[in-house]
């Protein structure tokens, strides 16, 4: 049963602040302006927790997509022997799409990110290939696995892998005349 506490502020405006207390995990609280928002939020995240279905949004609330490159560099790409190329990958996703929240992040974000990518020219002055984009799009779903699995930072899966790129393959001439005829 949820612990509802009433409050007034200087001013008297009353509000509601609700506990919810399920053994085995640590209290939520959450303060709303009205007694029944308060009733309704605290059966629903009691029910929640006890089916195993509540999520605590807030991390995702809390932390932008920086913040999730940034402790990926320091968690895990610490521990590899050459991370140079998957930092260069991480830089451009941080620099693109970085300032976003994680509860805001959605398919189409990082798609656009991904096709701008695809536009730029590499070091030697030509476009980058589809290749290259699917190397750094790896690189930020292994950050988006890590924070799913590992730092419970959202529920979701992860949103980088249900992206499906459309293969570029141009059928040439040559090929043409090599496949067998019945």
């Amino acid at each position: 049963m949820p612990n509802i506490r009433e409050r007034s502020n200087a001013k008297g405006e009353k509000s509601y602040t609700v506990q919810v207390r399920v053994k085995g995990r640590p209290p939520e609280y959450a303060t709303f302006k009205r007694k029944t928002d308060a009733e309704r939020w605290g059966q629903q995240t009691e029910a929640d927790i006890r089916r195993g279905l509540y999520f605590h949004a807030s991390k995702a609330k809390q932390h932008t997509v920086a913040d999730a490159i940034q402790r990926y560099r320091d968690e895990v790409l610490s521990l590899r022997d050459n991370p140079v190329n998957q930092m260069t990958y991480l830089k451009f996703w941080e620099e693109e799409i970085g300032a976003y929240r994680l509860a805001d992040m959605s398919t189409d974000i990082i798609s656009a990110a991904r096709t701008k990518l695809l536009k730029t020219k590499n070091k030697f002055g030509k476009p980058r290939g589809v290749s290259t984009a699917n190397r750094y799009t790896q690189s930020l779903g292994h950050v988006f696995t890590i924070m799913v699995k590992e730092w419970s930072w959202v529920k979701e899966k992860n949103l980088v892998f249900s992206i499906v790129s459309a293969r570029q393959h141009f059928l040439q001439f040559e090929n043409i005349s090599a496949v067998p005829k019945k």
